[in-house]
């Protein structure tokens, strides 16, 4: 049977939600628990300003448990000091598998306040 699904986010986290840049520069961390019946392809993440054009950390996340079929993937990605303050997104980008079957679209994963 050949694979004509994309691949699933069964679940996923992103770490802390108030960020002071008083204190220098943070990390954000997002995890991705993603499944697939042939081979999930690296998900790519970005993080940026809801109010500015900037942003950061636009990058693939790395397989840190399981496999390209089950697996956690997780990406660190760092604000630095007298970056744009208020509220910036955790964006996962459409998820693609070796078949180039895609599922979804571009999904915010969560908002992070920066103060």
């Amino acid at each position: 049977t050949s694979d004509t699904s994309g691949p699933v986010l069964v679940d996923y986290s992103v770490s802390s939600g108030v960020l002071d840049l008083d204190l220098g520069p943070v990390t954000v961390t997002v995890t991705a628990h993603i499944t697939d019946a042939t081979q999930t392809l690296a998900p790519y993440t970005l993080l940026d300003s809801q109010t500015t054009d900037q942003s950061q950390g636009q990058g693939p996340m790395t397989l840190i448990s399981g496999d390209t079929k089950d697996g956690t993937w997780e990406r660190s990605m760092t604000i630095p000091q007298g970056a744009a303050l208020g509220n910036w997104s955790v964006t996962l980008f459409p998820l693609q598998d070796a078949l180039l079957n895609t599922t979804g679209g571009f999904r915010v994963l969560g908002t992070i306040a920066v103060t």
